[in-house]
């Protein structure tokens, strides 16, 4: 019986991740040419066991957008690369804090004199 050996390589996160007051777009390199899908996972803590895969993009894909978030809330982000034979390690983490919502503008003012 032959054994085969599957190597898959680290996608390497890019950073800055760009960021809004409710979605972050993430994007990373693709450095395996054997991957079937992408694992995104998010993390609000950042440690190892909070992880929770949010999405796993096709082959080939290279960003994911993590929509419906809370504004002004750090997240933290990795993404690996698997097929049949396993996943990859993990790429460094990396956190993005969502922004805050400047407010709406006033209306309606007006002045009045005083006697």
């Amino acid at each position: 019986m032959k054994k085969y050996i599957v190597l898959l390589v680290v996608a390497a996160l890019l950073f800055p991740a760009i960021a809004s007051a409710v979605s972050v777009k993430l994007t990373w390199v693709d450095n395996a040419t054997n991957e079937d899908k992408f694992q995104v996972e998010r993390s609000i803590t950042g440690n190892t066991i909070d992880f929770a895969i949010i999405a796993s993009p096709g082959a080939n894909v290279v960003t994911y957008t993590d929509a419906g978030l809370v504004e002004n809330v750090t997240y933290y982000y990795r993404v690996n690369a698997c097929n049949s034979g396993g996943c990859s390690a993990y790429t460094p983490t990396v956190s993005v804090k969502t922004l805050v919502t400047i407010p709406a503008t006033p209306t309606g003012l007006t002045g009045t004199p005083l006697p």
